[in-house]
């Protein structure tokens, strides 16, 4: 339980990494403000969330807009009184059915994902701030992407995006650990959910044999191993540790 009566906000709940991250978190013992744009998906994970026994606010809301964003750190100061975490979990990726350079990149595409992958975060965080300063002490969980950390070909906007989550949570560290403040970011690689088998076209033998070779520990991540990691950053088992992306990649990246 090593979460308990803590309040932790996070983002994206209703499906791959942002489900197992909240159900990671509500076995640890947390009370969570589960937050996610689709209201039959929070439905389910509410279902899931009372198997389990734990206090929990759900919201349906859209991470880039403020307004929706302070109805959700509003929720947790009315309903619990206080906010010790953020996982800033919500994310898009193409709109187009096909990865693409950058000159194949619509403008709307680009401002959706800056929007919903990056200045989310902005706004998220600078809602939850203040009262992490107040309390003198608070941990906010980025989710990045390795996209963020190397270059991945026909990517140009998400690996723009992630590479900001990226650098915005070191920046943020730098800014608020006197506050007793943690940043950190989790930097998935290839994770077996609906969406990458969709972005990688894991269905396709040939593609998945080719990945998994590039991964030395020889298959995929699954969302629990985020959830996991999520979990780590969020307790004091990481009390030593800010403004680090954590990379969650089974050893893509290393070679």
């Amino acid at each position: 339980m090593r979460l308990k009566d803590l309040v932790i906000l996070v983002t994206g709940v209703g499906q791959g990494i942002g489900k197992a991250i909240a159900l990671c978190m509500a076995k640890e013992g947390a009370t969570l403000i589960a937050v996610d744009i689709n209201k039959e998906r929070l439905g389910a994970l509410e279902k899931e969330l009372k198997d389990i026994g734990v206090r929990f606010t759900p919201i349906v809301g859209d991470v880039s807009k403020k307004e929706d964003v302070q109805r959700m750190v509003d929720a947790a100061l009315k309903d619990y009184g206080r906010i010790d975490g953020v996982i800033n979990n919500a994310a898009v990726g193409y709109l187009e059915p096909r990865p693409h350079p950058l000159l194949e990149t619509s403008e709307e595409e680009w401002d959706r994902q800056t929007a919903i992958n990056l200045k989310s975060i902005y706004l998220t965080s600078r809602a939850a701030l203040p009262e992490m300063i107040k309390q003198k002490r608070g941990k906010i969980v980025n989710i990045a992407s390795i996209a963020g950390v190397q270059a991945i070909p026909l990517s140009a906007a998400y690996c723009a995006v992630k590479a900001g989550v990226a650098n915005l949570t070191r920046s943020m560290a730098v800014d608020y650990g006197k506050y007793g403040i943690y940043v950190n970011a989790i930097a998935p690689g290839t994770i077996e959910t609906l969406t990458g088998m969709n972005r990688y076209k894991l269905d396709n033998p040939e593609v998945r044999k080719s990945l998994l070779d590039a991964i030395p520990l020889g298959r995929f991540g699954t969302p629990e191993d985020i959830g996991r990691a999520a979990v780590f950053l969020a307790s004091s088992d990481s009390d030593f540790i800010t403004g680090h992306v954590l990379v969650v990649d089974g050893g893509r990246t290393i070679w």
